[in-house]
């Protein structure tokens, strides 16, 4: 802003020149006024602040009194909150712009100047400036705001004090609510915020069929349903294996993750409520009801012991599987034309997108990969696809610089997005952990952010320059990362927009991988090295040597302990961190290195290359080959729930299902004959590792316990004849 000739206007309206300096003050206020943007007022607010020549601050103060946009006395308003100068505080009282300020302004004005009593009525925006005053080195400031919160009569603020309790787990929040007495109006959420805030008798009263809280923690985020796990097993809440588990009809069993299932487990053992966890252990799916029932005391297992000894026997020789085990093909069913170029598989699991040369891109249903349907829009090569972590939008970029959002599962376009947002081809995509901002890249050298709800363009990050080859964002969604063809690394602030560091490599970057705990962040280029980088400081940690022409992918374990990157030299190589200590060069390939990705249990690492259309497993950390599957080239992607590998390139198409993976997570009571039936079919073979043996003899005698007294009746509609019984009807 300052760049537009305002950097020449202020150092006039500080001039000290003798004689002449007070015609260049005013001639410099005169132009401030004049230019009658924001960031003009701004300096002259400044000016009155901060400078101690009294005729710089009159002259300033004269100029400030004129001003009417509303944006730029919003920046009257934001320079007085900054600096609390006693001069702007009395231009803000004499011309009424303290009263009638945004929120964060007006709260903090009426709090200095001891008028906290008019803010109680106030709505719902008051809450966040309130909070943030609560902590202000004004200790009267902080007093009034406090008294303030802890007196609201406004229900919509009521209820957003609440909401910062439930969603962020503010401290001084849930003090003030319950000292007030404050709950939410919505009883949903009340029951919700009773539980979160330990007041058991007021949720025993509100919610006492635990359906509330059960709808609650099905729409809440990763974070509020950790939060509300943690709360249930400090507490020993029975009632939390219900809700987590969908009901007594156990509707979530197949859904639930490795941390709901442990907190179920100790829950039930703090209670010492067996016969539940029995009930749970033949519900669940085999490789929770292996510790389910492992967990068991001798004393406490039923006395009909029917089948019972032989499980209990399979299940101390049952043996995770991995994503190795037992892998077979699954066709797509693609047409021939297709020519696939980028994949994406949503969160859940349950949805794979594809993108192709024609412009097209393709739903599938997983994990039968069922087609769906054909989204269209695009005029160009689908480059890039990417979906947020909550599975509800899918983000598709084009070599023609089109970024579109698409809703999901329906496929539904957004429509504000027909036009390109960069001059040439997207380069990369990146969505925010928290699925609020989505970044795109492009060979242009731009980089834009977008607001994930509504789609919109909100933010550029930098106009021009090399061009963007890949970026990452953060855990914590606040920093990201990008890495340009002429070999520079910045880092950014997201949430701000503004720059953080910029760090020079030798070479062009490829890709960049970060490690689950953000701290240590890894880039590829065509130098053939590997950089390990410190993060939020960006300093340069180790360089890693070893590949002898580019560095075109990199994977980190969900774990963070192994890095892997793959090159033009067709090996791949296995790192382990955060030392970058070098493991294993792995060598199957012919062709160069196209794609990686880690299991979901960081135990198995998939690569591909380019043309020789194959797709190595090998296992981590020995770097021991598994398998080679046949049929797929280009990048690859797995499933959150590790059961599902895909890939694309050169215009196939092939996903493969570990499926003893897919029958280890799904709830017995909902394995198909089908499931079974191949199950017993692969007992015969001889080729089974004995962890797969086990596993398999394990899941096969669940499920025929959990059905020993089911009655199988043909599920064709019978016909009964008029007559067929004769029924006597006492009198």
């Amino acid at each position: 802003m300052e760049g537009n000739g305002l950097a020449k206007w202020r150092e006039r309206l500080y001039s000290r020149v003798p004689l002449l300096g007070g015609w260049l003050r005013r001639g410099a206020v005169r132009r401030l006024v004049e230019a009658d943007s924001p960031e003009a007022v701004r300096l002259l607010a400044e000016a009155v602040a901060r400078t101690d020549d009294l005729e710089v601050r009159i002259l300033a103060l004269e100029a400030l009194q004129e001003v009417e946009r509303p944006r730029c006395v919003e920046a009257v308003c934001a320079a007085w909150a900054a600096t609390r100068d006693v001069y702007l505080e009395g231009l803000l009282t004499i011309r009424g712009w303290g009263e009638k300020a945004l929120p964060a302004v007006r709260v903090l004005y009426l709090l200095v100047k001891g008028r906290a009593e008019a803010l109680t009525n106030d709505g719902a925006d008051i809450v966040e400036p309130l909070l943030r005053a609560c902590q202000d080195a004004d200790a009267n400031v902080a007093a009034r705001a406090r008294q303030v919160l802890g007196r609201l009569q406004n229900p919509a603020a009521k209820d957003a004090l609440c909401a910062v309790v439930i969603d962020l787990d503010d401290a001084l929040a849930r003090a003030v609510a319950l000292a007030a007495g404050y709950a939410p109006r919505d009883a949903g959420r009340r029951a919700l915020f009773y539980f979160l805030t330990e007041q058991w008798a007021a949720y025993d009263e509100l919610d006492f069929d635990h359906g509330l809280l059960r709808a609650a923690y099905q729409a809440a985020d990763a974070a509020l349903r950790q939060r509300i796990a943690a709360k249930a097993r400090q507490a020993g809440r029975v009632e939390w294996v219900e809700v987590v588990t969908g009901g007594r009809q156990s509707l979530r069993l197949g859904e639930m993750t490795e941390a709901e299932w442990q907190t179920t487990l100790d829950v039930l053992v703090e209670r010492r409520q067996w016969s539940e966890l029995w009930r749970l252990a033949q519900e669940a799916p085999p490789c929770w009801s292996v510790r389910l029932l492992q967990t068991l005391p001798v004393n406490a297992l039923p006395a009909d012991r029917d089948g019972l000894n032989e499980l209990l026997h399979l299940a101390g020789a049952w043996m995770e599987p991995n994503l190795s085990s037992l892998i077979r093909p699954s066709s797509l069913g693609c047409a021939e034309d297709r020519y696939h170029v980028c994949l994406a598989i949503s969160p859940e699991s349950q949805l794979l997108a594809t993108g192709d040369k024609q412009g097209s891109i393709s739903l599938w249903s997983l994990p039968e990969g069922r087609f769906l349907r054909t989204l269209e829009g695009h005029q160009g090569v689908i480059h890039h696809l990417a979906i947020s972590p909550r599975g509800k939008v899918l983000i598709s970029g084009d070599d023609r610089g089109v970024v579109r959002f698409w809703g999901l599962p329906g496929g539904e376009p957004f429509q504000t997005l027909v036009r390109p947002a960069h001059a040439g081809r997207v380069s990369c995509l990146e969505v925010s952990p928290k699925g609020k901002i989505v970044a795109s890249g492009g060979v242009d050298g731009t980089i834009r952010l977008w607001n994930l709800a509504d789609g919109h363009l909100f933010r550029t990050l930098k106009e021009g320059g090399e061009a963007i080859r890949c970026l990452t964002v953060s855990p914590d969604g606040h920093l990201l990362a990008s890495g340009d063809a002429g070999g520079t690394l910045t880092l950014w602030n997201l949430t701000e927009g503004s720059l953080l560091q910029r760090r020079t490599d030798d070479s062009q970057m490829i890709c960049l991988a970060l490690t689950p705990d953000g701290c240590l962040l890894a880039s590829g280029g065509y130098s053939g090295c590997v950089r390990l980088w410190s993060l939020p400081e960006g300093a340069l940690l180790q360089t890693l040597k070893g590949h002898v022409w580019s560095v075109d992918c990199l994977a980190v374990d969900p774990s963070g302990q192994f890095l892997a990157s793959g090159g033009r030299d067709t090996t791949v190589r296995l790192w382990g961190l955060p030392e970058g200590r070098p493991l294993h060069t792995l060598a199957g390939h012919t062709e160069l290195i196209w794609g990686l990705a880690f299991s979901s249990d960081g135990r198995v690492l998939a690569s591909s290359s380019y043309s020789d259309q194959i797709v190595e497993l090998w296992s981590v950390p020995d770097g021991h080959s598994l398998r080679t599957l046949q049929g797929a080239v280009g990048p690859l992607a797995t499933s959150a729930d590790g059961q599902l590998l895909a890939g694309v390139g050169k215009g196939r198409l092939q996903m493969w299902i570990a499926e003893l993976v897919r029958l280890g997570r799904i709830p017995s009571g909902k394995m198909s004959p089908q499931d079974l039936a191949w199950a017993q079919q692969t007992l015969r073979e001889s080729t089974l590792t004995p962890a797969e043996r086990a596993s398999l003899e394990f899941i096969v005698a669940l499920v025929r316990h959990r059905r020993r007294f089911d009655i199988h009746l043909d599920e064709r509609p019978q016909r009964i004849a008029v007559g067929a019984f004769d029924i006597e009807i006492a009198g």
